[in-house]
């Protein structure tokens, strides 16, 4: 499955380059998480929401605001909502 491989390969660079924190929403991002544990990413620095919503509530415990964050995400995962949250969140701080 081209799509899995796709995804699995992504985990794979994440766990190469030492992200501390990797985060992954929805369905096919499971497979992320999955090649970044086989390629030797602790499972203690991932993880896996199924939905923005989910991960909204508790992003902000993982990140501040110094972290440098990519967002990654097909154009139907509408992840803007991710991006906006975050951006009201941290703009108090700057």
């Amino acid at each position: 499955n081209y799509a899995k491989r796709g995804h699995m390969d992504v985990g794979v660079m994440a766990s190469k380059y030492g992200l501390d924190v990797l985060i992954t929403v929805g369905k096919e991002a499971k497979w992320i998480c999955e090649g970044a544990l086989k390629a030797g990413m602790p499972q203690s620095h991932m993880h896996h929401y199924d939905n923005q919503d989910d991960l909204m509530k508790v992003i902000t415990e993982f990140i501040n605001d110094k972290t440098i964050v990519l967002l990654k995400a097909s154009r139907g995962m509408q992840l803007e909502q991710t991006r906006d949250y975050l951006i009201e969140s941290f703009e108090e701080v700057q």
